[in-house]
């Protein structure tokens, strides 16, 4: 009987450690996500387009100034491989 309980430990303690990594892998996320954010809003604050990393056909299909008008339209296509890390 106390062989079962033995491999029940076991098998609880391989859970704790799972449930450990997905909270610090979920943290590191956030982390990352809400740098990526405060540079972003940074970026859009300064109105330069040069510095977006936006590649020109999004650039001449969006308009330069429908980008830099709407946030959200600008954030959405602003650093996309900085926001590809992150979303990885």
């Amino acid at each position: 009987m106390t062989y079962f309980y033995k491999y029940a430990y076991y098998e609880n303690q391989t859970l704790a450690e799972l449930v450990k990594n997905r909270s610090s892998v979920g943290i590191e996320y956030v982390k990352r996500k809400r740098d990526l954010q405060f540079k972003k809003e940074k970026m859009f604050g300064l109105q330069d387009i040069t510095k977006w990393e936006i590649p020109t056909s999004t650039i001449h299909s969006l308009g330069k100034e429908s980008i830099l008008k709407d946030r959200n339209i600008a954030y959405a296509v602003m650093l996309p491989k900085e926001t590809q890390q992150v979303l990885e």
